[in-house]
């Protein structure tokens, strides 16, 4: 396929959504399997893309069925484990499988991972094997290592840049939420390390240095432990979350990245009302007051 040609000028992005625990006490009067948080969605429409949200809990035809309808996928950050049943990482571990076959077939298809959507795709990628490592990095926002890593090889930073390279090397403009994280020792030890090329580090409180940005080798799968989404549309103050004018660039590049891979993608739905019928439109937002600030709610279907 010559993925070169394609152009795709209504790209759609499927979302993944998550089970409900960590904004329940937040939309009590209200029943709903599965949710969104608004900041993702927001960040993709951001770039001129529009967005379905993919439901958990479905079997393997519902994954086959929406992945050759949509043009790429955004593992979402949240908080979830993966030895939930019917969840997340179930619901991931479809899309991944399908998303390799489709890219073996010569379909191009992407995958972007946040948090833990990227770190998703290492514990799939190594046959489910969790190795990740506590970090202290909950609400922070810190500076990116670039250095001593070809960055500037990688597809995702090949166009970077050197002003955006700059500010996420010298301001704390990357927002950290996350205890769980991936070195690259536990990257070479799981036998990845020719499978993934990392771009990146950062540096928990307690000095441990941990993998901030990777790719595929192979496959149009990239991944950032940091939330690119959060410093435009995330605005507790619990948190520190920068939002300066350079930290709204500087991580919009990553949208602007992964909804340019989506666009080498054809997929469409059969006609407009099936399309429709599927948009994130359908469903409700709510103000949670929670770190998400909005969310979209999904209920039993």
């Amino acid at each position: 396929m010559d993925t070169v040609s394609i152009k795709n000028e209504r790209p759609i992005i499927g979302i993944l959504t998550a089970k409900p625990a960590p904004i329940k006490k937040y939309v009590v009067d209200k029943e709903f399997k599965s949710y969104i948080a608004a900041s993702y969605v927001k960040y993709i429409e951001g770039t001129g893309a529009r967005v379905v949200p993919i439901m958990i809990g479905k079997d393997s035809f519902y994954y086959e069925d929406i992945l050759n309808k949509i043009n790429g996928v955004l593992l979402p950050g949240g908080a979830e484990w993966y030895t939930e049943k019917d969840g997340y990482a179930d619901a991931g571990e479809h899309i991944y499988r399908i998303a390799k076959e489709f890219n073996d077939q010569g379909i191009y298809f992407p995958i972007f991972g946040i948090c833990l959507g990227f770190e998703l795709l290492i514990y799939l990628s190594a046959g489910k094997i969790d190795n990740r490592k506590w970090c202290n990095n909950k609400g922070f926002s810190r500076k990116i290592n670039f250095e001593n890593f070809d960055y500037k090889s990688t597809k995702m930073f090949e166009e970077v840049s050197e002003d955006v390279i700059s500010i996420f090397s010298n301001q704390e403009v990357a927002t950290f939420f996350h205890q769980f994280c991936f070195t690259e020792e536990v990257l070479s030890k799981l036998n990845l390390d020719t499978e993934w090329k990392v771009s990146s580090t950062s540096k928990d409180d307690n000095g441990l240095i941990f993998i901030n940005s990777i790719e595929s080798i192979k496959y149009p799968f990239y991944g950032v432990q940091f939330h690119p989404e959060k410093n435009a549309y995330s605005w507790n103050t619990t948190y520190k979350v920068c939002h300066s004018a350079d930290a709204i660039k500087t991580n919009r590049y990553f949208g602007d990245f992964f909804v340019g891979e989506a666009r080498k993608n054809n997929n469409t739905f059969d006609n407009k009302d099936q399309e429709n019928k599927h948009l994130i439109y359908n469903y409700e937002i709510v103000y949670t007051l929670s770190s998400y600030m909005q969310c979209y709610i999904i209920p039993d279907e």
